[in-house]
């Protein structure tokens, strides 16, 4: 005879109550009729199926989630879905969280709309009214949109997807990046605490995410150079070369003693948006063209190409995953740079040879959250060929 009972699963989201039921005897097939977060929620279904049964009738379980999903995905907001969908993206970085965070904050009104009835022409009036920004800027947000949509699981086509739906098209524009006077005066009108910053992006090329993942086991000081460890990219992940005045630059940022492997290089409270926003009040008062951090990446990947850095060894050292990056986009820039600093640069990436990060070098991690007593750092550290952190930095070659 018909039947209907709960089963309790733990798994690693948590416990779920799943309604199970069958139509005849126990050589009927158990039939599934639906999962639960709690014990009183799967009771009501148990309770549904079992009344269905009794009034012999084969429970429409799909038709009846689906009307109580439609019905609650009606009552939501455009905001409230793209904040669930935030936080459900456990498998992007933080570079993907921040667009996130972007879109929701210039949603506006298309925000408050619920999003069943969100439509083509909704989501292209939306793409109009942000003509303030760049066109670069505005094709980010379309593509948050569309996923978020998709999130929604809604039973009519997506909105954002539809072909009438356009986005400002964009020119790839040849990077300007500052020259060496721009810099200086860019630098001088920053307040005192952004200047190691700048000059770390100056001197290495990092990208601002980079250096603000960089920990201080990150730092060969025997082999002058420092690790990315990036996961983007198969490339992102390389030894990046540093000049004798970036040495001596990373020994006077931090005492010797606070120098723990886990310990960021970089202040966590100067973050990239603190940066930019610094970056543009300096610019303006030094009367020059707006500056931004990956500008200094450009500079300094315009000065491996003009100092005759051969172009697959610009890319391992700045992480560009094909030469013609480099070639592209870098071999037209021309900066008024002293012919000792491009020496100098073309020399210590030579020198390095921009060696590969290997595998094993890549298993200290540095979100790794254990006690200083349980760790292994010390001993990866050693593996990994690094120079202690409690170092004397070699001295400062003459110019003979």
């Amino acid at each position: 005879m018909p039947s209907v009972w709960i089963q309790r699963r733990t798994s690693r989201t948590g416990v779920r109550y799943h309604v199970k039921y069958r139509v005849g005897g126990r050589e009927a097939r158990a039939v599934h009729g639906g999962a639960f977060g709690t014990l009183r929620e799967a009771r009501a279904r148990r309770d549904w199926i079992a009344g269905e049964l009794a009034h012999m009738r084969v429970p429409d379980v799909r038709a009846l989630t689906h009307v109580a999903a439609q019905a609650e995905t009606r009552a939501r907001t455009l905001a409230q879905v793209c904040e669930e969908f935030a936080h459900t993206r456990v498998d992007v970085g933080a570079a993907a969280h921040a667009h996130y965070r972007q879109t929701m904050r210039r949603l506006g009104a298309l925000g408050r709309m619920e999003v069943s009835e969100i439509r083509p022409g909704h989501v292209q009036a939306w793409v109009n009214a942000q003509s303030e920004l760049s066109p670069k800027t505005v094709a980010v947000y379309p593509g948050v949109i569309k996923q978020v949509l998709d999130f929604a699981d809604l039973d009519r086509p997506n909105a954002a997807r539809h072909r009438s739906v356009r986005v400002p098209r964009t020119v790839r524009e040849v990077p300007e990046p500052p020259s060496q006077a721009d810099f200086l005066a860019l630098r001088s009108a920053m307040p005192t605490k952004w200047h190691a910053v700048m000059d770390l992006l100056e001197q290495t090329g990092l990208r601002v995410g980079e250096l603000e993942g960089l920990r201080w086991a990150d730092i060969d000081v025997r082999g002058a150079r420092l690790r990315v460890r990036g996961t983007k990219t198969r490339a992102a992940r390389r030894w990046v070369p540093l000049m004798p005045e970036t040495l001596t630059l990373l020994e006077a940022m931090t005492p010797a003693d606070a120098r723990a492997p886990l310990a960021p290089v970089v202040d966590p409270a100067l973050t990239p948006a603190g940066l930019g926003r610094a970056m543009l009040r300096a610019s303006q008062v030094a009367g020059i063209a707006h500056a931004t951090p990956h500008d200094l990446r450009h500079r300094y990947i315009s000065l491996l190409v003009m100092a005759g850095v051969p172009l697959p060894l610009i890319g391992q050292v700045v992480g560009h995953s094909r030469a013609s990056v480099t070639l592209d986009v870098y071999a037209h820039v021309l900066l008024a740079e002293p012919e000792a600093r491009l020496c100098a640069l073309r020399a210590g990436v030579m020198r390095s040879g921009a060696t590969p990060v290997l595998p094993e070098q890549l298993a200290f991690r540095p979100e790794n959250d254990e006690s200083p007593a349980k760790s292994r750092a010390s001993a990866e550290v050693e593996d990994s060929g690094l120079e202690p952190l409690t170092f004397a930095l070699p001295a400062r070659r003459s110019p003979s």
